[in-house]
């Protein structure tokens, strides 16, 4: 009897603490589209270099969880293997070098 009282409770604490990561997890994502949709064409050079960063780290995020859902844990934003699984290190600092570089427009911005 008493078994099954606390496994009722714990089961419905697990659905309690599911449901506030779901919740957190709706509240970054509008957050992020939030960022995402920004336009910076009225923003000074230090904000639109915030914006700009948020927005890189905001696309390697989904494409690392895109990579994830799609071919596994272990896997990585540019498709391969994590670091220690087969891939070297200079390719994921690659990928993200690639991410890290300002496009010509906003080079041009801050001059």
């Amino acid at each position: 009897m008493k078994q099954e009282r606390w496994k009722g409770i714990r089961e419905l604490e697990e659905r309690k603490i599911a449901l506030e990561e779901k919740k957190a997890s709706i509240e970054l994502l509008a957050e992020e589209n939030r960022t995402m949709t920004m336009d910076p064409s009225l923003m000074d050079a230090f904000t639109r270099e915030w914006w700009y960063l948020r927005r890189m780290e905001i696309i390697a995020r989904r494409r690392q969880a895109m990579a994830q859902a799609t071919f596994g844990e272990g896997a990585t934003a540019s498709g391969g293997a994590a670091a220690g699984e087969g891939s070297t290190e200079s390719s994921g600092a690659a990928s993200v070098e690639a991410l890290q570089r300002k496009p010509m427009w906003f080079e041009r911005a801050l001059h």
